[in-house]
């Protein structure tokens, strides 16, 4: 997996349209996500890169929710620049308490909170391992809800961004603002 992702790097690199890349590791014996980086989005390939070799691939506690949660409240993001997660995880989130399954209570609040701020969720996931399905790969789960796509954990990544990039291409942000900064 993490090789896939390491190649969903590799092919992005030369674009003219290369994002900043965060990364939150969760799962494992790490425990609470941790976001690397210190918060801070990089165009650097070799620095995303370098912190993708810390990651712990051997399964465990796996909170993908909180994770989603604390990649919105621990990256520092461009005002008004768009945000466009990738979930990868071979089972389903594990709840912010440490018990097996996230309730219905937790992930409604991690839609809510991610519809809100306008975050597209990416998620290449096992649908079949433990409550993913429900979580992420249905149509009440995150992905449907956030405008994504869900893939499965063990496809390539790299034939995966041109529809991303044509996604994030398509949507735009208008902004607008007064000379008149009387409020009447």
């Amino acid at each position: 997996v993490v090789e896939n992702v390491k190649d969903l790097v590799d092919a992005l690199v030369g674009r003219d349209d290369l994002p900043e890349l965060g990364l939150i590791r969760f799962g494992g014996t790490v425990g609470v996500p941790e976001v690397l980086g210190g918060g801070s989005l990089t165009d650097n390939p070799g620095r995303f890169t370098a912190e993708l070799d810390t990651l712990f691939t051997g399964g465990g506690y796996e909170p993908g929710f909180l994770a989603l949660r604390k990649a919105l409240t621990g990256l520092t993001f461009a005002p008004g620049g768009m945000k466009i997660f990738f979930l990868v995880t071979d089972e389903g989130s594990d709840s912010e308490d440490g018990s097996d399954f996230t309730s219905e209570a937790e992930k409604q609040e991690t839609i809510d909170l991610l519809v809100r701020e306008g975050v597209v969720v990416n998620a290449w996931v096992d649908c079949n391992f433990g409550g993913a399905r429900s979580q992420y790969c249905d149509e009440n789960g995150v992905v449907a809800a956030t405008g994504g796509q869900q893939f499965d954990v063990t496809d390539p990544f790299d034939d995966l961004i041109e529809p991303i990039s044509e996604a994030a291409a398509s949507s735009y942000v208008v902004r607008y603002q007064s000379q008149n900064r009387v409020l009447d």
